[in-house]
């Protein structure tokens, strides 16, 4: 492994109207939204290790095995969605009831 140095431009903007300070790597910012204004630009360099092929490897097994994780929870709570209406319709009953048995 070696280290990789990454030089990344900042841009540092204020809003008058707002407290605090946003750092940005677009330059752009003003052109999106007028209130903010340009103070400082600074370059900052990151170092990282460059990952080794088996490296990548394991963290894209993670990433897809917590996508799978994501994906079997979201399918879950559907499928009790579907489940819960399901029994709703199941327990509606369309005989005719006297008022006065309505227990509430």
């Amino acid at each position: 492994m070696k280290a990789l140095q990454i030089p990344v431009t900042l841009y540092i903007y204020t809003n008058p109207f707002a407290p605090g300070y946003v750092a940005s790597t677009i330059e752009s910012m003003p052109i999106v939204d007028s209130r903010y204004v340009l103070l400082d630009t600074q370059i900052i360099t990151l170092s990282f290790n460059e990952p080794e092929a088996i490296d990548l490897v394991g963290k894209q097994v993670a990433t897809l095995r917590s996508e799978k994780e994501r994906i079997a929870a979201e399918c879950h709570r559907q499928q009790s969605m579907i489940d819960d209406k399901i029994q709703q319709l199941l327990c509606i009953d369309h005989s005719p009831v006297d008022k006065h048995e309505i227990p509430f």
